[in-house]
């Protein structure tokens, strides 16, 4: 643990497993105590475990990957995520299941990798642990502020001069791809 945020635990590093049930908890962080004499490896209840029900995060993740224009939720892909030639694997990874008429998700066709909206949907699950989800955007603390009046961010300069070179740098950023209007982020990378 590294202390508290909001009188809420907080931590570096924290075991997380998924429930199997339908009907479990949203999220929720327990201690739990395995000190049966059959466990060779037995926790006392110090360990903490975030239990978490990941068809309620991946129903969550793919509302908003149907959000189209930018704004609250919206998730955002760099463009280096494609793949130079189709099939974009993030893209396929992160379109792997589908939901079921009962509320669970199963992948879509058998061997597919799905690591991709796994990691989506822990980073969402942690994100909320660390009450990512209640910050006032509108006025955000300090760590949470935009790039030019964020304080936690230092300029780092990415010019790179050889012995000789005036230290003059030029631009080469990469041209984005003209974006495409009113489609969510699942349907352009289908």
């Amino acid at each position: 643990m590294i202390g508290k945020i909001s009188g809420r635990d907080a931590w570096t590093v924290i075991p997380t497993k998924g429930a199997d049930k339908l009907a479990a908890p949203r999220l929720m962080v327990v201690y739990p105590d395995t000190s049966r004499k059959a466990n060779r490896a037995a926790s006392s209840g110090d360990v903490p475990v975030a239990r978490f029900n990941p068809n309620l995060f991946k129903d969550d993740l793919a509302g908003q990957l149907q959000l189209a224009e930018p704004g609250k939720l919206y998730v955002h892909f760099p463009h280096a995520l494609r793949s130079q030639e189709q099939p974009h694997v993030w893209f396929e990874q992160l379109t792997s299941e589908t939901r079921t008429k009962n509320g669970g998700w199963e992948k879509s066709a058998a061997g597919r990798r799905n690591e991709a909206l796994d990691l989506m949907v822990l980073t969402h699950m942690l994100a909320q642990l660390h009450g990512l989800n209640r910050i006032s955007w509108d006025k955000p603390p300090s760590w949470a502020k935009p790039w030019d009046t964020n304080s936690s961010l230092v300029a780092v300069s990415t010019a790179s001069t050889s012995p000789g070179s005036t230290g003059s740098t030029s631009s080469t950023a990469p041209q984005s791809a003209p974006r495409e209007k009113k489609k969510s982020a699942v349907h352009r990378y289908r």
